[in-house]
């Protein structure tokens, strides 16, 4: 313990005898310190991210959206029937907004979703209470609808959504779901807007009236098995639902490919990040290089007394490296601080999620510790090989 000790305010010497030349190292170690933690929190963010959204949204998915007319429910049916077991989900979606009203709580600009039974599974939804829209609900034409857990807060403070009736528009509905709150990650994909869900009432498609054509509708989700069999299928799909839709834009999404491109935006940007966190890295290990050496020369009568009283060279090497690391640690945890609060920024400014966890932390801390190693060496060789004689004589 007393042999830290004393190497920690030996390193602290460096800071009152060197003052500028020891701050403007640590400065250097900051900067690359910083830029390290901004990088790995920046990639472990978007690694997330992509994992995250590919569990939820699957690899195989294809989002289709149609403008300027609906999409005639028999393509869709002309798609099941051609791809049949290939396809894992095939879940249309109609959509408005309206007005939510019961008793004397009313919402206003209510998306409303009508849609299918697979729905419930296409979005990863749980259920609170109840039950989702069924099979029956869309072949007799139920009069029902689940409610988004937001939504049925605002509708029913007191709880017991289930079983009470809401009116949409001009139409009243049995509710016979509340869904649990979204757990899903907060993903922006640009075209792939993912809907805030919570606020949302769903009704099963054959309603007839209420948003959209009951023979008609604006998105179709589309589940395969792997991103393989939705790449081999989506030119016939695209051929089946364009066929003779004369003033109807069809838009095709790829969630997987979307990711992929956003993630490697976020990659080029952290290996642009990473050149420049070298560069600092370096600037700083040969500022406390620069540092060291002017400590050696001004410490050679205590390197010489040292060895004369039996240190071994191994000993002085040691002590200087030591203190070498030690400055450069300093400035590691102040690079943690600053590089936390760049990447929450950066992340911020663009929109990017950002981890900053335990290995941003170990990797600038190595980073700086390496640094100090590295550039402590050279000096530390350089006072092992002082000759203790010629110190003596010459103090």
């Amino acid at each position: 313990m007393n042999r830290w000790r004393a190497r920690v305010r030996s390193a602290l010497q460096v800071w009152r005898h060197h003052r500028v030349q020891a701050v403007l190292a640590v400065l250097g170690v900051v900067a690359g310190v910083s830029g390290l933690v901004t990088v790995v929190a920046i990639g472990e963010g978007a690694r997330r991210e992509f994992n995250a959204a590919i569990g939820l949204m699957g690899g195989g998915t294809l989002v289709v959206r149609s403008s300027g007319a609906a999409l005639p429910m028999e393509r869709v049916a002309a798609v099941k029937r051609i791809f049949g077991r290939d396809l894992n989900q095939v879940v249309p979606v109609a959509s408005a907004q309206t007005t939510a009203q019961s008793g004397s709580a009313r919402v206003d600009g209510v998306r409303i979703v009508e849609t299918a039974r697979d729905y419930l599974a296409a979005q990863r939804l749980d259920i609170y209470d109840g039950r989702f829209i069924s099979w029956y609900d869309q072949e007799y034409e139920s009069r029902v609808c689940v409610l988004g857990w937001e939504l049925g807060r605002q509708l029913f403070p007191r709880g017991g959504a289930v079983g009470q009736q809401v009116r949409l528009g001009d139409r009243v509905f049995l509710v016979v779901g509340w869904l649990a709150p979204m757990q899903r990650p907060d993903i922006e994909l640009g075209a792939m807007e993912l809907p805030e869900l919570d606020q949302v009432a769903y009704v099963p498609l054959a309603t007839d009236g209420l948003a959209t054509s009951r023979a008609s509708l604006d998105e179709l989700i589309l589940r395969f098995d792997d991103e393989a069999d939705m790449i081999r299928a989506s030119g016939a799909v695209q051929r089946i639902l364009e066929y003779d839709a004369e003033g109807t834009t069809f838009e095709y999404v790829v969630p997987v490919e979307m990711l992929r491109q956003k993630f490697h935006l976020q990659t080029v940007v952290g290996l642009l990040l990473m050149g420049t966190t070298a560069v600092m890295l370096v600037v700083g290990g040969i500022g406390i290089m620069n540092t060291m050496l002017m400590t050696v020369l001004r410490r050679r009568p205590e390197i010489g007394l040292r060895m004369a009283f039996g240190a071994r060279r191994r000993d002085i090497i040691e002590q200087f490296v030591t203190e070498s690391a030690l400055v450069a640690a300093f400035g590691g945890v102040m690079g943690l601080v600053v590089g936390a609060v760049i990447a929450q920024v950066v992340g911020w400014q663009l929109g990017w999620p950002v981890a900053i966890g335990l290995t941003a932390g170990l990797s600038g801390l190595l980073a700086a510790l390496a640094v100090g190693v590295l550039a402590g060496a050279y000096p530390a060789i350089q006072a092992a090989a002082v000759q203790p004689i010629r110190t003596l004589n010459h103090g």
